[in-house]
């Protein structure tokens, strides 16, 4: 699934990065093949929707279908996974991706979206908000392999 390895190392290059913040022991966790394996996982059985984009080199990718927070009405969609390559970042593949992902929200039937993001990421967090995205007062606190972090939502009216 070709479509798995790509995403897979997009998602690790791209979290090397944004996420170097979680410190030493947290990047090391991050490992191509697992990315990859997990992206196989999703692509084959879950009901979401990812696109790539197009470039000669991997640039980025989004993935969207219904909110999985649990008090979400029906008419409210998500971007699950967001990301771009490094070197892709500042090319303009995000507006990109993202105007193909509130695209498909709404064909979908969304009348609004979310998405969550790292509250210590200022560079995504002016990017959603640019394409017009507001915090809505959704947090949650997560904790994962060596690290321990918050999330805000964001919200979108389509």
């Amino acid at each position: 699934m070709a479509d798995a390895d790509v995403v897979g190392r997009v998602h690790a290059a791209s979290w090397r990065v944004a996420y170097a913040q979680l410190g030493e022991a947290f990047l090391a966790t991050i490992v191509d093949e697992e990315r990859i394996a997990l992206w196989r996982r999703v692509l084959a059985e879950d009901d979401g929707v990812v696109f790539i984009a197009p470039s000669d080199a991997p640039a980025g990718f989004i993935y969207v279908g219904a909110s999985r927070d649990d008090d979400a009405p029906a008419y409210v969609g998500e971007v699950m996974t967001f990301y771009a390559a490094p070197e892709a970042w500042g090319t303009g593949v995000g507006r990109v991706l993202m105007a193909r992902a509130i695209e498909e929200l709404r064909a979908m039937g969304f009348a609004e979206a979310t998405l969550w993001v790292l509250d210590t990421n200022p560079r995504a967090r002016r990017f959603y908000e640019i394409a017009g995205w507001r915090a809505d007062g959704g947090r949650k606190h997560q904790e994962w392999r060596n690290a321990s972090f918050d999330e805000v939502r964001y919200r979108i009216a389509l």
